[in-house]
């Protein structure tokens, strides 16, 4: 266990099974581990943390911006509420940054679903017409701030004022998404992640002309600090897992270009 685990509330995170379990996704103790990190509320029906809390898997470099992002989203009453990701490195459904455990996935149920109300979801997610991509723009999250935080010095401030947000419930499958103005008090949860080192990935056109909230992405977050431009995908699998010759080990080609593997 490395130094920073040793930091780390034994409450907020400990080894995984998936990582000790070598004959299944060949996992070797002898390079960076995944853990399981606690967080407010999980997707995952069965992967209870040791003291009973649902967990997350990441890779172990992860947890200390974590602990600090739920530390701030925590201080405004909002949720870390994510989606459980089953890594392992013969899961082909998931995808190249996840396996790496440097990837999380928002709760997709707890924002933009066509049977939301604007009123009680946690997150509210809006175009950033700064940032064009495709056909459209990438997104910004806000969560729903529940209590206001009354630190005069703190760094995230409360945004009251009204906002317009994406609206699917009546365009869900068959167009483009509409947008609402809402008034609720809101924390930019994209920029809080961001200072942490994540970044947000981008929509597909099946969200830009379908509404299909599932490929808007707005949800994953991964963190691509920890891979420089060149790094190959083999060259990263073995930072955390032992050469097992899975298929996926023939991947020798593919190389990051800033934002995924190509």
């Amino acid at each position: 266990m490395t130094q920073e685990q040793q930091s780390i509330p034994i409450a907020q995170v400990f080894i995984s099974e998936e990582s000790n379990n070598h004959a299944n996704n060949g996992y070797d103790n002898s390079r960076l581990s995944l853990v399981q990190f606690q967080v407010d509320k999980s997707t995952s029906k069965v992967n209870f943390s040791k003291l009973g809390a649902k967990s997350i898997i990441v890779r172990e470099d992860l947890v200390s911006d974590l602990i600090n992002i739920k530390k701030v989203l925590n201080e405004y009453g909002i949720p870390l509420s994510c989606n459980y990701i089953d890594i392992k490195l013969n899961n082909t459904y998931i995808s190249d940054t996840a396996r790496l455990g440097l990837e999380i996935n928002i709760n997709s149920d707890s924002g933009m679903t066509r049977k939301s109300d604007l009123y009680n979801d946690d997150y509210f997610i809006t175009p950033d017409f700064n940032r064009p991509y495709g056909n459209g723009h990438r997104m910004r999250v806000y969560g729903q701030c529940r209590k206001s935080n009354p630190d005069p010095k703190a760094v995230y401030k409360q945004i009251n004022m009204p906002i317009e947000v994406y609206d699917i419930r009546e365009t869900y499958l068959k167009s483009e998404p509409k947008l609402k103005k809402i008034f609720k008090p809101l924390i930019d949860l994209t920029k809080i992640f961001e200072d942490h080192g994540f970044i947000q990935a981008p929509p597909n056109k099946e969200f830009i002309y379908r509404s299909d909230n599932i490929n808007s992405n707005w949800f994953v977050f991964y963190k691509p600090n920890k891979i420089k431009i060149g790094d190959t995908y083999i060259e990263h699998l073995s930072k955390v897992y032992r050469n097992n010759k899975e298929p996926i080990w023939l991947n020798k080609n593919l190389k990051w270009d800033g934002e995924k593997f190509l």
